[in-house]
């Protein structure tokens, strides 16, 4: 009888048993090539490489983690806040405690890298890289943050106090100064009566009366009562619009008030100015010379033909525009002038009201238009240079009047229509407003010499006409007057020095009134308005000489 076979599952567990003994001798072969490679498994749980091996956090790795710098005059919150961002680097690039001193001080610069250079030339390279971080710390406190800084900083955290609703702030320089003179608030107790004690009052009594018992509870209690405070409108973060109305204090100015006006009407301004005489267009200015031209020193003759000095060898410049000599077309005042483009030889259609005077012998004046003189010959700026004309500003109403005593305002009989009339000196002529003509039954008449009132924007007005013969009435005296026409602000009748000189009249500015010498001997007295809250008053009185 033949013998049996083994089993098919005999040899499957044969092999079964060969490949759990490959399986296990490689599993072991590749544990141990990476325990020599460096567990890297374990670096986070021993510190870096196991803690076996501390060269894993180079300079290179360390400085990828971008350190910040500290230069040495920071002061000593920058040393503070340099103290908690290296630490925070530490943490993150895992240095080791053997590391710590060499990768901090790596990043110092300019007076701190000196004083650190300093201790490693008295100390030692091997000793000063070789001391604890700690200590390093301490020196780095007592070099950067002496006496002296450490004394600002009490003084400070003595006053240190809530700027209104600026709990943030406060509660962060709070833990700055702590850190930095921690004697101040040590122990506990003393830390939180010092943080509730900077608190405003409208929050200090609440915070007090919960009796926190650390100091984040005080923190998170006032943090809370402030935004409801700023929410309430009792205190103000900056940035922010207070919710309370601001109350605006009344003004001395009797024109500005908070209520409307009753009436529809506008307040009316005086708005005129100095009067000059104006100069006629077709004359010239006989006070200015002309200025001494200086001799020509070049080198080139004196031709005959434009009167110019010039090469020979080069043309005269002859204007096409103007034809005149010494210039050319494109810079020929003439044109610029005119504002014409053809020569005046061409035919060129007429336009009305250019505001363009006539021009004679090609000459124009650059400041007020008028030809036969150039600017630097122009009468305008010699009246400004002399003075000639004397005047000011008016810009005032009959409230301002009032107030001033320098000039007398009220109402009189003109033409027997009562007229709100200004004296004033620093007026040259009397004029009468144009609302107030009419009433005055007058004919203006031409003047045969005109001249300019300049207003107080700087534009001018060209006066031709007056008002002859009228008849002002003060206290049953009657004076002649003649007024100019032109418009007014408040008053409808100015009367200027003109009459007042030929009345020899006098203005007593402490008085506020006007005496004025009557034929008879006798003095009339014009008292003006006054300010006050009750009737305004306006008399008249005759006095003895």
């Amino acid at each position: 009888m033949p013998p049996r076979r083994a089993p098919a599952a005999n040899a499957n567990s044969d092999i079964a048993a060969i490949l759990t003994q490959l399986v296990t001798q490689l599993t072991q072969a590749n544990g141990a090539t990476n325990g020599n490679g460096g567990n890297g498994s374990n670096s986070g749980n021993n510190g870096g490489n196991g803690g076996n091996n501390p060269s894993q956090c180079t300079f290179k790795h360390f400085n990828s983690c971008n350190p910040l710098k500290f230069y040495g005059t920071e002061g000593a919150t920058g040393l503070l806040q340099w103290f908690e961002s290296i630490e925070n680097t530490f943490l993150n690039s895992d240095c080791p405690d053997n590391l710590r001193v060499r990768h901090a001080t790596s990043v110092l610069q300019k007076r701190a890298l000196t004083w650190w250079n300093g201790e490693k030339r008295n100390r030692g390279v091997d000793v000063a890289m070789a001391l604890p971080w700690d200590e390093v710390k301490r020196l780095m406190t007592e070099e950067f943050c002496p006496r002296n800084e450490v004394k600002k900083l009490e003084a400070e955290f003595w006053d240190l106090a809530q700027d209104s609703g600026e709990s943030l702030a406060y509660t962060t320089r709070f833990h700055e100064l702590s850190l930095l003179v921690p004697h101040m608030v040590t122990p506990l107790s003393r830390c939180i009566e010092k943080y509730i004690g900077g608190l405003p009052r409208q929050i200090q009594d609440t915070v007090l009366g919960r009796n926190p018992a650390t100091l984040e509870d005080a923190i998170r209690l006032s943090a809370t009562l402030t935004d409801n405070h700023v929410k309430a409108g009792t205190l103000t973060k900056k940035g922010s619009k207070k919710t309370a109305e601001t109350v605006t204090p009344p003004t001395h100015n009797k024109e500005t008030t908070t209520e409307p006006p009753r009436n529809n009407k506008k307040r009316k301004v005086r708005n005129f100015a100095v009067v000059t005489p104006a100069v006629s267009v077709n004359q010239a200015a006989p006070m200015v010379q002309a200025p001494v031209k200086r001799p020509y020193g070049g080198i080139y003759p004196l031709c005959a033909t434009c009167n110019y000095h010039h090469p020979q060898n080069i043309p005269c410049r002859l204007c096409t525009y103007c034809g005149r000599y010494g210039h050319t077309v494109n810079v020929c005042r003439t044109k610029a002038l005119t504002g014409q483009v053809n020569p005046p030889n061409q035919t060129v259609p007429q336009v009305a009201n250019q505001g363009v005077p006539a021009i004679a012998n090609g000459r124009a004046c650059y400041e007020c238009g008028g030809p036969n003189h150039f600017r630097n010959q122009c009468p305008r700026l010699a009246n400004a240079r002399q003075g000639g004309a004397r005047g000011r500003a008016f810009n005032i109403n009959a409230n301002e009047a009032q107030a001033n005593n320098d000039v007398v305002n009220g109402t009189f009989l003109v033409n027997s229509q009562y007229a709100s009339i200004l004296f004033d000196t620093g007026a040259d002529k009397s004029f009468v407003s144009l609302n107030f003509e009419p009433l005055l039954a007058k004919t203006r008449s031409q003047l045969e010499k005109t001249f300019t009132v300049e207003i107080a924007n700087g534009d001018s007005l060209t006066i031709e006409s007056i008002i002859y013969d009228c008849s002002l009435e003060l206290n049953d005296h009657a004076f002649p007057i003649n007024l100019v026409p032109m418009p007014l602000g408040s008053f409808d009748i100015i009367i200027g020095m003109d009459w007042l000189s030929n009345h020899h009249a006098e203005v007593i500015c402490f008085e506020k009134c006007i005496r004025i010498p009557l034929p008879s001997g006798e003095t009339l007295r014009v008292f003006g308005e006054k300010p006050c809250k009750g009737l305004k008053l306006m008399s008249c009185t005759t006095a003895q000489k």
